[in-house]
């Protein structure tokens, strides 16, 4: 398989691995119910422990994290055993990341819905830069405990993480073209919660503990 090749397999795959609706899937399975239908309707591990429970949120979190974990994990497998000439730090990471958050937020199997991209995106910097992961994580937990709220949790700590990823690529820790994936990752993120946000300004978002009651469709 030439470089071209692999490159679009690895890219596509990203996006259909992305695209797996785990919230949805685990949410039938466990409790017979569409999560859509649910809270605010997402499909992620927030409305999934919300409405179906800790357990099944849990695993939602572990299986989307993954999904932008492994695509990563493959490339560096892959450079490390064939020694090809694809490099872990080239355009094909940030094309694998960004393929993984869009395929979560905008699945093909959820007519181009999906999900908020925060355990996804999580994923993906876990697999890049770790430290840029640990900073998002040192905003986003005390969050959570202070104020309850994942909205709030999420989008700091994608903010902050996502900086901290533009900062170190910006001064030659990481390749610089990774910098992209610091600022555009966050904004997808902050874009995919602006219903939350909304209703974060006329004080009806759901705190962490509330039940996810069933939406008025």
């Amino acid at each position: 398989m030439n470089e071209i090749m692999t490159y679009i397999v690895f890219v596509s795959s990203s996006y259909l691995l992305g695209s797996i609706p785990t919230g949805l899937t685990i949410s039938r399975w466990v409790k017979g119910v569409d999560i859509r239908k649910f809270g605010s309707g997402n499909t992620g591990m927030a409305n999934v422990t919300r409405t179906v429970g800790i357990i099944p949120g849990i695993l939602v979190l572990l299986l989307d994290t993954s999904k932008g974990f492994i695509p990563i994990l493959l490339i560096r497998i892959i450079d490390d055993r064939i020694h090809s000439s694809l490099g872990f730090e080239d355009s094909l990471v940030i094309s694998c990341g960004f393929a993984t958050l869009i395929g979560h937020t905008w699945s093909v199997f959820l007519k181009f819905k999906g999900g908020k991209g925060v355990a996804t995106g999580m994923g993906t910097l876990i697999a890049i830069s770790p430290i840029s992961f640990l900073v998002a994580a040192a905003i986003a937990l005390p969050s959570i405990a202070v104020w309850r709220y994942m909205s709030i949790a999420s989008v700091a700590g994608a903010i902050f993480g996502g900086l901290t990823l533009a900062i170190l690529s910006f001064f030659g820790l990481y390749p610089l073209a990774w910098s992209l994936y610091g600022v555009v990752g966050p904004l997808i993120i902050t874009i995919r919660h602006r219903e939350n946000l909304r209703r974060l300004r006329l004080g009806t978002e759901s705190k962490i503990g509330q039940p996810g009651l069933k939406r008025k469709l």
